[in-house]
């Protein structure tokens, strides 16, 4: 095992994503853009898996409070950023559009979305009001000092045991959606599969430290999938909404057929992205990616 002690690897896998959470989610009260409300979601699900890894370690009563606490805020937050995204592509996608007409329908649209944006920022905040008042962070602070206060031989072998079950149980579950790799039309697996591969990824960062460089090609590679799935998902999300649109707008012509033209546009960048994934998957298999990190992870060289 990289020597290291049970209090610097707490600080990295506990308490670092907690100050950033609280420190974004100051931002995201005063509305300081996108990013900061992006950010507070990646403070959020770092933390929570940290302590998903480290489950075994804490009561079990507080864990299932803390992570019920936390995820209250990810529910509500996760709402505005997919609304924040789906603006950001608009606009982007508005300036393609050469029919003005078309990009007045989609102004249309994306005026709709930050409207539904704005009535969500005062749940962010209750939110928030309510994890600051529940002082689930001073409990998972104070609770973490207390058990890794000890640099005991033992305890940190059971750490090094706990991370590496978790990670060999994330690539599992990466791996078993192996099967629908081929099957674009499975939309909600690919994006289960997107899922699996951000829990890997988040693991694997969270808990680095203790396998040093030799883990970081792992991160990127995981890192590829997400965000090539991201990619799919947004486009289906499109491709699933779009008609609700359409329908509510059946007596303006214009916005019905910029709408269309959005459609569109989302199944043949769809087909490519899908296509990529396709590719990235099968070059990672030829290049045994995962059975090399299967290897690293239970090397008892790292240990």
């Amino acid at each position: 095992m990289k020597e290291l002690s049970c209090q610097q690897f707490a600080q990295s896998a506990i308490s670092r994503p907690i100050r950033r959470f609280q420190e974004e989610a100051l931002c995201v009260r005063r509305a300081k853009g996108r990013e900061a409300l992006h950010q507070m979601r990646v403070a959020s699900r770092r933390l929570r898996n940290s302590l998903w890894v480290l489950q075994k370690i804490f009561p079990r009563e507080n864990f299932k409070r803390w992570i019920q606490g936390i995820r209250k805020v990810a529910k509500v937050s996760g709402q505005a950023r997919d609304i924040d995204v789906q603006i950001v592509f608009l606009n982007g996608f508005c300036r393609r559009i050469k029919n003005p007409r078309h990009r007045a329908g989609l102004k249309m649209l994306a005026g709709f979305l930050r409207e539904r944006r704005k009535r969500i920022q005062p749940r962010i905040i209750q939110a928030l009001d309510d994890l600051q008042r529940s002082k689930i962070f001073d409990d998972i602070n104070s609770s973490q000092k207390l058990i890794f206060s000890s640099g005991k031989k033992k305890q940190k072998k059971r750490l090094w045991d706990l991370t590496q079950k978790k990670i060999v149980q994330r690539l599992g579950g990466l791996l078993a959606f192996e099967q629908y790799v081929y099957s674009p039309q499975k939309v909600k697996k690919l994006h289960e599969t997107r899922i699996a591969a951000k829990h890997l990824r988040y693991t694997l960062e969270g808990f680095a430290l203790l396998y040093g460089p030799a883990i970081q090609s792992f991160i990127d590679s995981a890192r590829d999938i997400q965000r090539i799935l991201g990619e799919l998902h947004d486009y289906d999300v499109w491709i699933q909404t779009l008609p609700r649109f359409m329908a509510r707008q059946h007596r303006d012509q214009n916005h019905k057929d910029a709408l269309i033209e959005l459609r569109e546009h989302c199944q043949r960048e769809r087909a490519q992205a899908y296509k990529k994934f396709v590719k990235l998957w099968e070059s990672q298999r030829s290049q045994r990616t995962w059975n090399q990190l299967a290897h690293v992870v239970t090397s008892p060289q790292h240990q």
